[in-house]
Parts: C-alpha cells; sequence; structure tokens
C-alpha cells in the first residue's frame, strides 16, 4: 500500500540528509533502497537558508511500505540530531511518529 509524503524544500532537504548520514545503513540492499528513495525524494542541490525558499516548491510523492519504513528507521536512528522546527515536526507526524 503506498503512502504519500507531502514535501517542500525544507522536508525534501532534511528527509535526504537523514538518509545521507554516515552508519544509517547496514547492508548493500538498504543502502540501495536508501539511495532510490533519495532520488525520488529529489532534494534540491542548492540551498538557500530563508524560510520563503525552505516551505515552497510542495509536491507529494508515493512511497512504498518499504520505502517509508526504511525513512521511519533512519529517522528513529538519528532522531537526537534532528532540529525541533516546522519541517521535523511535519516530517516525523507523517511518519506516524507521536509526542
Amino acid at each position: 500500500m503506498p503512502h504519500s509524503l507531502k514535501l517542500t524544500n525544507g522536508t525534501a532537504t532534511l528527509a535526504s540528509s537523514i538518509l545521507n548520514l554516515p552508519d544509517t545503513f547496514k547492508t548493500p540492499a538498504e543502502i540501495m533502497r536508501a539511495a532510490a528513495l533519495v532520488g525520488q525524494i529529489d532534494a534540491p542541490e542548492k540551498v538557500e537558508q530563508t524560510a520563503e525558499w525552505a516551505s515552497s516548491n510542495e509536491r507529494e510523492i508515493a512511497l512504498s511500505e518499504q520505502s517509508r519504513d526504511l525513512l521511519k528507521r533512519a529517522v528513529e536512528t538519528h532522531a537526537a540530531k534532528l532540529p525541533p522546527n516546522k519541517f521535523t515536526l511535519s516530517l516525523l507526524t507523517q511518519l506516524g511518529f507521536e509526542a
């Protein structure tokens, strides 16, 4: 069953950054799935430090259950490194995390 993930430049950059943190994945298969997911997220290569830029480029992607679980596990692994902002809140909420 596909899961939708609503992205802005800010949430896409955050999700892609989480997936690219060292020691997140342990097997070649996980790394391959993560690479495909990074491609699907398609975060902008150039990051601008403005609120307008971070909130723009709204889009929605469909994630397979396996991709959603992979992203969710990466978020859990690196939760202590995540900034408490609206992009993190959006990503965590969409992945099913609760306060």
